[in-house]
Order: structure tokens, then sequence, then C-alpha cells
């Protein structure tokens, strides 16, 4: 099982290294595959597993892209595995609607957390809120479509 999950993590940042950039203004973004697999990570095991695998992405993703940043994506995927893995005790509770807002709301909370280290002081708050939100829906909208093929390869098993 571990060597699988290994294996899905590379393929994770393979996929992250050849996908292609959006630009917005004079920014690349990226969707983050990382991100998105900490969160099935974290509602397969505990939080505090949760945590010890976003540390993981987190130094991976560093040692890989964030030479002038090294331990931004550290902090940043285990407080985001801090918060998945928190939401996995309410997953049966609410509903799968309210669950995306959350999921939503985490993203959010995580770009915003990169963009203000990564940038501060340097731009204009309006462009940081646009940067933030863009990556936000772009990754909802890929977990969504990817929870959507879960769910069917789960149904056909």
């Amino acid at each position: 099982m571990i060597s699988l999950n290994i294996l899905i993590l590379l393929v994770v940042f393979f996929f992250q290294s050849i996908f292609p950039a959006i630009y917005f203004q004079s920014f690349k973004i990226y969707p983050d595959f990382p991100l998105i697999l900490l969160l099935y990570f974290s509602f397969k095991n505990s939080r505090f597993m949760s945590i010890l695998i976003g540390f993981c992405i987190g130094l991976f993703q560093d040692i890989i892209s964030e030479v002038e940043l090294i331990g931004i994506y550290s902090f940043i995927k285990s407080l985001t595995g801090y918060l998945f893995g928190t939401l996995k005790k309410y997953y049966g509770f609410y509903s799968r609607t309210i669950l995306n807002i959350i999921v939503f709301i985490i993203f959010f909370i995580h770009f915003s957390i990169y963009y203000f280290v990564k940038f501060n002081n340097i731009f204009d708050f309006v462009i940081f809120l646009e940067l933030v939100c863009i990556n936000s829906l772009i990754n909802m909208f890929l977990y969504i479509i990817l929870n959507e093929i879960f769910s069917i390869v789960e149904k056909n098993k």
C-alpha cells in the first residue's frame, strides 16, 4: 500500500511538472495537484497522518520548486493537512455542497498564505485577491472533476 501511495505521489508530481501554465497578467498559475492529492490522502487517513503527509508533500515541493522560499510549502501543506484532517471528521455530517464550500475556503486560505509570503507587499491587494481566487477556483474545479471520476470508479468496483 505504501509503495502504491509513493507511485501515486510520483505520478502527481510528474503531472505537476508537465502541466501547462495559465498566464494571468505577468504571473504563471499552475494547478496544485499535490494539494488535491493531500485532500484525498486526508480523507483516507487520520488528522495526524494528514499533517505528516502534508509536510512530506510540501517538503518535496519546496525542494523541487521554491529555492528562495524553502519551507513555505512544508508549512502550508502541514496546515492544510490539519484542516483537511479536521474536515474528515465532519464528512458524513455535512452535505456534499457544504463540504465543497469548506474545501474551497481551505484552498483559499492555502493560496492566501502562499501569495502573502511570496509577494509580501510587492503588489496591489486586488491582484493578490485575483491570484488567490483564480488558483482556488482552478483547484476546486479539478477536485470536483477528479472526485466525480473516483466516485464512478469506486461504484464500478
